[in-house]
Parts: structure tokens; sequence; C-alpha cells
């Protein structure tokens, strides 16, 4: 089902700010038809995981400040792929991290690009068992809540929009089609 589109062509780039954390370039493309496009930015991250960390029927969800919208989320487990790691590594150490929860029979179920019209950071979904676990020992001070939710009312806060962090949307919805498939043996 995939559909390559006629691709844009890409005339200049250039960076404009670059940090620890991201690089936003400024760049100017031509479309297919040769209207050019000015000053289209792009904002680059490194890749991340998001930890779907589940035992039973309950998931390990956080109650998490984002400062760009100044509000808190409910939201997953989740940050960047340190150098040298792979995902599945940095998603035990965010779980470990972000919730005193320890993983294991770690999975990566997909990768998901958010934003891809002006945002690289591939974001890899993980999915994983919990052990009885701990206390968090977020360095940041963004998580103000770890708790267990089932996946039934998961679903229910989706729907209601309880849950609205798309990021965490989408990778427990992913997770959730793959339970789906499970369940009828596929």
């Amino acid at each position: 089902m995939k559909h390559e589109p006629t691709s844009w062509r890409l005339l200049e780039k250039r960076v404009v700010l670059e940090t620890e954390w991201a690089s936003v370039q400024c760049n100017r493309y031509a479309t297919p038809d040769d209207r050019i496009v000015p000053d289209y930015l792009i904002i680059r991250r490194r890749p991340f995981v998001l930890v779907v960390a589940e035992e039973s029927d309950k998931v390990i969800l956080l109650r998490q400040y984002r400062p760009a919208t100044d509000r808190i989320y409910t939201a997953l487990p989740a940050g960047f792929i340190d150098s040298g790691e792979n995902a599945i590594q940095a998603a035990a150490r965010e779980l470990l991290e972000e919730t005193g929860f320890r993983g294991h029979s770690f999975t990566e179920v997909g990768v998901l690009d958010p934003l891809p019209g002006y945002i690289l950071s591939p974001a890899h979904v993980v999915r994983c068992r919990f052990l009885p676990g701990g206390v968090p020992s977020d360095p940041d001070g963004e998580v103000r809540d770890v708790f267990l939710l089932p996946w039934t009312s998961i679903l229910d806060e989706i729907r209601n929009g309880g849950i609205n962090e798309m990021q965490a949307v989408a990778a427990l919805l992913l997770v959730n089609a793959f339970h789906s498939r499970e369940a009828i043996g596929v």
C-alpha cells in the first residue's frame, strides 16, 4: 500500500540553529511543477523510544509536563536513544529512570515518524513486560505521577480525549493492534 509521490527537489539546505537536542534547517525546494518553496523549516532530533510496559491487563503510564503546551499529559515512558544504544537498551533505561520499574521481554514493534512534514525524529515503539517495582528517579522532574491503567480504560481514555498526546496514542494503538493479531493467532 506504499505510494511513491513525485518528490520535491532540494535546492538549498542551511542549518539555522543547532543545539544538543535539535537542529533546525531552512530548506528551499522545487516542486515537480517547478514551483519554488522557500524557507521550509525542518526540525531534526535524535531517534527516541516510546515504552509500552504491560503486565496482565495493565500498562504503565505517566502524568508528565510538556513545555511546548505548558500542560500535563498522560504519557508513556519515553526518551532519546543515546549514542551507542539500540532501541531496546534505551527503552529499558527510560522505563527504569522514569518509573522505577524494571522491564523484561522487550520487543520493538515498529518505528513511527511523528509529523514527517517538518520533523525528522524516528520514534521506536518498544513493548515489554514489567516487574513489580520502584520509585522513579526522573532527574528532569517532568514526571508528576506513575500509575497503572487497564487496557480497556486506556482505549476509553483515548476515545474521550483523556489520553491525547499524539505519540502516546499512536504507540498504544500500535501495540493494541498487535494484541488483536495475537488474539486471532496471526
